[in-house]
């Protein structure tokens, strides 16, 4: 997308096209005889006879009538004349912003690196080989970052299922499920259920931690003092929270 100042905003690319059950993804039309002609002399030119395309083929698609429609939710490709419907989107290389967005319904595997300022919405579970810079990832599953996320304070990483990482940080990091890593440094990590720091190496270093269940690790702060906040268990907000719904609940008895 051009902005007003003639800049390319490449967050707007998407280099995807997902489709849900059921949309429509091809009409076919039947092949219709033609007319003769006529040259600028008036000698006639015969029509070419017509014949019917094959039909299309693929995963994951049916074709009632003349129409074709996608069985399942996922990411749409059509090669060599066959159009099928990918649950898993892989890239094999780095994404960056000349990548642009990618959002998808399915799985999303990427065999490379994660540039600055690059999104990444997966509906499924998101897998990066290489390292993450401060990208913004979402995942309706687990996230696995297979060498780590440096976020430079900028980065934001969301999970409703679990995030395994080889090292956090200085990003934000939120997890429904455990959250999993080598060591911790200077991030926001925030667990719904466990975070565990392996290795007699894992530590934690400033930033802010927070679990509801537990916190597992081999080292927490260093001896440099740097700022570290440790918290297991519930936190003041939920407290309030609940409070609030007390009261509410008898209210509603009342």
């Amino acid at each position: 997308m051009i902005r007003e100042d003639g800049s390319v905003d490449y967050n707007s690319m998407n280099m995807l096209q997902s489709v849900k059950a059921g949309d429509a993804l091809a009409v076919y039309h039947p092949a219709s005889a033609g007319e003769d002609g006529y040259t600028v002399r008036g000698m006639v030119l015969k029509c070419k006879l017509v014949k019917e395309l094959q039909p299309l083929r693929g995963l994951s698609v049916e074709r009632r009538d003349n129409m074709y429609f996608a069985k399942t939710a996922g990411k749409i490709e059509l090669k060599n004349g066959n159009i099928d419907i990918r649950t898993v989107h892989e890239i094999p290389g780095d994404v960056d912003l000349s990548t642009g967005r990618v959002e998808f319904f399915g799985d999303v595997t990427i065999g490379g690196s994660v540039g600055a300022g690059v999104v990444i919405r997966a509906g499924r579970n998101l897998v990066i080989e290489g390292t993450v810079e401060s990208a913004e990832l979402f995942a309706g599953g687990d996230i696995v970052l297979k060498r780590g996320v440096q976020g430079n304070l900028k980065g934001k990483i969301r999970s409703r299922g679990s995030i395994y990482a080889n090292f956090i940080e200085q990003c934000d990091v939120t997890a429904e499920g455990n959250i999993e890593a080598n060591y911790i440094l200077n991030a926001n990590v925030k667990a719904g259920s466990r975070i565990k720091v392996n290795g007699k190496k894992g530590s934690i270093i400033g930033g802010k931690t927070f679990a509801l269940q537990e916190i597992s690790a081999y080292n927490l702060g260093n001896v440099a003092e740097v700022r570290t906040v440790i918290h297991a268990g519930y936190e003041q907000e939920t407290y309030d929270k609940y409070a609030k719904y007390v009261e509410q609940e008898k209210e509603i008895k009342e």
